[in-house]
């Protein structure tokens, strides 16, 4: 399976809209030239958050993080911080990659409350100390819903519009 290699990607295209060299935006992120290449090659490990938050401040470019995002959650099988708190970075973006996220974190939710719906349903009945865990589920549950309804619409879009350009 080949490597999702969108974030660096993203970073070099954005790089050279603004800096002619990786020299200069090494110097206003604060590392070194050689550190702030490896973040552009495909088969370098991704850079810590706030490196990517600090480079995407210097280049005043917000998707790029999505696309960092994205490729994160793409190599990795567990999410190490909740995307919600960076959902107001990506206010302004509607698109594929955040759809995606969106559901992977819903997916996540839903799963890590596996073991809750499990014990509520081992004795065929919800009895009412198991209410507020129950509506706890059913509100991910709608999240999730939610979220791949969203994402089947921006597919269902994208496969129409390239249907009517071909």
């Amino acid at each position: 399976m080949k490597k999702i290699t969108v974030f660096p990607e993203a970073l070099r295209k954005a790089r050279k809209e603004k800096f002619t060299n990786a020299s200069d935006i090494a110097l206003k992120v604060g590392c070194s030239e050689k550190t702030y290449r490896q973040y552009e090659k495909d088969n370098a490990p991704l850079p810590p958050a706030e490196i990517v938050l600090t480079i995407c401040n210097v280049l005043d470019n917000k998707s790029l993080f999505v696309s960092y995002l994205y490729q994160l959650f793409s190599e990795q099988n567990y999410s190490p911080f909740e995307l919600k708190w960076f959902f107001p970075l990506m206010d302004d973006f509607h698109d594929l990659r955040r759809e995606v996220l969106t559901t992977i974190k819903e997916i996540r939710d839903v799963v890590n409350l596996e073991h809750t719906i499990i014990d509520i349903s081992l004795d065929g009945e919800i009895i009412e100390q198991e209410i507020e865990n129950t509506s706890n589920y059913l509100k991910e549950v709608n999240d999730l819903i939610d979220a791949l309804m969203q994402l089947k619409t921006h597919l269902e879009k994208e496969i129409a519009v390239h249907q009517s350009n071909s």
